[in-house]
């Protein structure tokens, strides 16, 4: 649209301004901070079953929806509009210096602004400090805790968590450099009739719309003031193209617009600049990626049983008590590897005679003793260190992330709800009342009546026996696994050596007909011997010299 109506006594200015959902009360510094509390207590608490539940179960709970909140972020974002230029009119800065101070952020010394409305999600910090930190924690907790280690179903559900957690921390940091950086964004005001320095979204009305961002902002301020009766139809002084955006998990009036250099949220991080020029963030991906190769490293060796008894793989705790143990067990590692290579050296082809007689389909059940001393060596050591690094490393990088997340979640201003409000206080009274009640039940027995600890007493004889049952019929599973795997390495020894047996026969048939057939050709050969003798004596004999 031509700029033909624009009133030069009140111009159309552009001022940028950051556009953010503010971070939701669920994350507030209180649940955040009993968030962490609650996985310090998840160390020592594993082996009082009683209260491991609780504190385990609330921070897994608390994560749980954290990470849930980041799926459905990934599922429902969606991709930028292409931007627009709207024409403003030219400022000249060195003639602003009278209303510079009450017009922060002025656009000066351009024609034209792109417009490409989007928003900050706030809540992606706090979304990414919960679910990475509940996926660092996981490793650590399972070598300092005996319970997680031995306790199969225990494993098994912190296993599972961390899957779910791995996949959350991939999502959000997906989500991140776009939801926690965007394009800049403007509202347009006539100069000297602005709003506050921050405005929240009243909705969007479609009746403002003109085809193109240009046509809508000057159709709004294009002709002067005092007949202009779109802009007078405005809830607002200024006209904010960011509201138009949505959110799958807000509602639309929770969208703010803050002018840039007042008090905006997040301006000194929510910047490309800083966002490009973090050496932090780098270290955050190293983590993640070196926690999981750790993870998998201790299942896979746990599991297949490649390191030696001497590494305490399902007891980490244990390594400083056996610290002398396993020190002599290496070095007697090393005088082994060391006589081995030496003895190969010097004879290499009875070694390598000894490994051509091990069959390749049986690889999986030879023994220790047919492996090299050093192979013991590399992999118990691989292990120890790995196992050191997660118990004594891990927890010091959980809290250099926490430090550092936490800087990103404090420059995004303040909650909307302080410590003392009911929305933050009340989980700490939930899970209070919750321990508490499980404290009480601990104490019923001290109360309880000779017959409620009579009853109880039934019910525990009953439980037991139903427990003895399942460990008997598991027990009679397993001898018939045994009996039917027997069974079949007979059979398969029976076949095999039925059909070695038949094929000797075979052979032993193709001889005899060969022997037999060597045997009437000699026969052959001596009746045509006597023939030709016969006919010699038979001849007339000459007369006597």
């Amino acid at each position: 649209m031509a700029v033909t109506n624009i009133s030069f006594d009140q111009p159309l200015i552009a001022q940028e301004v950051t556009c953010y959902y503010p971070i939701s009360d669920i994350y507030a510094p209180t649940p955040r901070y009993l968030y962490y509390v609650l996985l310090a207590l998840s160390f020592i608490t594993p082996s009082h079953g009683w209260v491991a539940h609780i504190i385990f179960g609330a921070a897994v709970s608390y994560a749980a929806t954290a990470s849930l909140e980041a799926f459905i972020l990934l599922s429902a974002h969606l991709g930028l509009p292409p931007a627009q230029n709207v024409t403003i009119a030219y400022l000249d800065p060195g003639n602003l210096t009278d209303i510079s101070d009450d017009l922060q952020a002025l656009v000066t010394n351009t024609t034209n602004v792109p417009v490409q409305p989007d928003y900050l999600e706030l809540d992606i910090d706090a979304v990414t400090c919960i679910v990475i930190t509940a996926y660092l924690v996981g490793l650590p907790l399972q070598c300092w805790s005996s319970t997680a280690r031995t306790s199969r179903i225990l494993h098994l559900l912190i296993f599972i968590w961390n899957i779910i957690m791995l996949a959350g921390s991939i999502s959000v940091l997906v989500l991140w450099p776009t939801l926690n950086v965007g394009p800049p964004q403007y509202r347009f005001c006539y100069s000297g009739i602005v709003d506050g320095n921050t405005m929240q979204s009243s909705g969007w009305d479609d009746q403002y719309w003109a085809g193109s961002w240009n046509s809508t902002v000057w159709g709004l301020f294009g002709p002067s003031v005092i007949d202009n009766e779109r802009w007078l139809n405005l809830s607002t002084n200024c006209f904010y193209p960011c509201f138009n955006t949505s959110q799958i998990l807000r509602e639309s009036t929770r969208l703010r617009a803050t002018v840039v250099g007042t008090d905006a949220p997040g301006r000194s991080l929510h910047t490309w600049n800083m966002w490009e020029g973090d050496e932090f963030q780098p270290l955050v991906y190293t983590a993640i990626a070196g926690f999981t190769a750790a993870q998998l490293f201790l299942l896979v060796v746990g599991r297949l049983n490649l390191c030696t008894s001497r590494v305490p793989i399902h007891r980490p705790f244990q390594l400083w008590f056996r610290r002398r143990e396993i020190f002599g067990a290496f070095k007697a590692d090393i005088r082994a590897g060391w006589s081995s290579t030496k003895c190969f050296l010097q004879h290499p082809i009875p070694f390598f005679a000894s490994i051509r007689n091990i069959r390749f389909r049986h690889a999986a059940k030879v023994t220790r003793i047919h492996k090299h001393p050093v192979s013991h060596f590399v992999i118990d050591v691989l292990t120890l260190c790995v196992l050191l690094g997660v118990m004594v490393l891990g927890p010091l990088i959980i809290v250099a992330f926490i430090i550092w997340i936490e800087s990103y979640i404090h420059s995004d201003g303040e909650p909307n709800e302080q410590v003392q409000a009911v929305g933050q206080w009340q989980f700490i009274v939930q899970i209070g009342i919750v321990i508490l009640a499980a404290v009480i039940l601990r104490l019923r027995y001290k109360v309880a009546s000779e017959e409620e600890v009579q009853r109880d007493l039934r019910h525990a004889r009953a439980q037991v026996e139903k427990l003895e049952r399942v460990a008997e019929k598991k027990r009679m599973h397993r001898e018939d696994s045994a009996t039917r795997r027997k069974e079949r390495v007979r059979y398969t020894c029976f076949f095999r050596r039925r059909k070695r047996n038949a094929g000797s026969q075979e052979d032993e048939q193709k001889q005899v007909s060969a022997s037999s057939a060597s045997a009437e050709g000699v026969q052959g050969l001596s009746q045509e011997i006597r023939e030709d003798k016969r006919q010699v004596v038979s001849l007339p004999r000459g007369p006597a010299p």
